[in-house]
């Protein structure tokens, strides 16, 4: 696996993307502080700005860029689409490719979050899905499933239809499964949603039925910050913050039992 660091600095916005090639060429970059989140052609990056979690509020921003402009560190196609009011901070962006909709989380205050919408070009931003308590309810990250109308966030695990309707806990609160941040995603092709969770991986239908341990274990029980599904090479990988720095772990999307892979 190789690995290239690219740096960007558009006006007073300077952060880095990572890239790897993983069989086909890409592999995606996971972040506390901002998602990055692929299509086509653009990707879009949500940076938290002057704010801290559930201590100091400032404003947000979400800028988009092609691919081929940051591939060549051009950005004068690089801009701001959309800037929030006074909030604690912005976790979690997810693309709608197929209705052409942006998605991600405001953290207003502490036990206020929300889910919020757009178009591509940040017009038409609203907010569709508020918060009821602190503990249950905290937004940090979320996935858009397009193809089944739903969108699937929050610590406990919950989904809702893309409109923001019909919300309800998918898993809710297990013995020794408590996903952190956005520590999750939906395999199109196990039709499945995949959970880092503390040192283990768990699996469960998008139902929530069928919920168990995939039966790996990175051996760090930590903070996991995000997590994604590569349906092309059938890997799921995530992101852990260690006291001392970050990694990024991969494994199959079935169990080591049925000759799956951990590294």
């Amino acid at each position: 696996m190789t690995h290239k660091k690219v740096k960007y600095n558009s006006g007073n916005m300077p952060f880095s993307v990572y890239s790897s090639s993983v069989n086909t060429g890409y592999a995606a970059a996971l972040s506390d502080d901002f998602g990055i989140v692929p299509t086509a052609t653009k990707m879009y990056v949500a940076q938290s700005k002057g704010s801290s979690f559930s201590t100091t509020r400032g404003t947000c921003e979400i800028y988009s860029a092609s691919f081929p402009s940051l591939a060549s560190q051009d950005t004068s196609t690089y801009g701001s689409i959309y800037i929030t009011g006074s909030v604690m901070g912005l976790y979690g962006i997810a693309v709608d490719s197929v209705n052409s909709k942006l998605y991600w989380v405001n953290d207003v205050e502490v036990g206020n979050y929300q889910i919020w919408t757009s178009s591509l070009d940040g017009s038409g931003a609203g907010v569709i899905i508020h918060s009821a308590s602190a503990v249950d309810d905290r937004f940090l990250g979320l996935t858009v499933l397009p193809r089944h109308n739903r969108i699937i966030y929050g610590v406990d695990t919950r989904q809702a239809s893309l409109d923001g309707s019909k919300s309800g806990r998918i898993i809710g609160h297990q013995p020794g499964l408590v996903p952190s941040a956005g520590a999750f995603d939906y395999s199109y092709t196990m039709d499945r949603i995949y959970i880092a969770s503390s040192n283990q991986i768990y699996t469960c239908s998008l139902d929530g039925a069928n919920l168990g341990a995939l039966g790996y274990d990175d051996g760090i029980n930590n903070y996991n910050n995000g997590a994604c599904v590569d349906d092309v090479n059938q890997k799921f990988y995530w992101s852990i913050n260690g006291a001392a720095n970050g990694n990024i772990f991969s494994c199959s999307l079935i169990s080591p039992n049925d000759g799956g892979t951990f590294g």
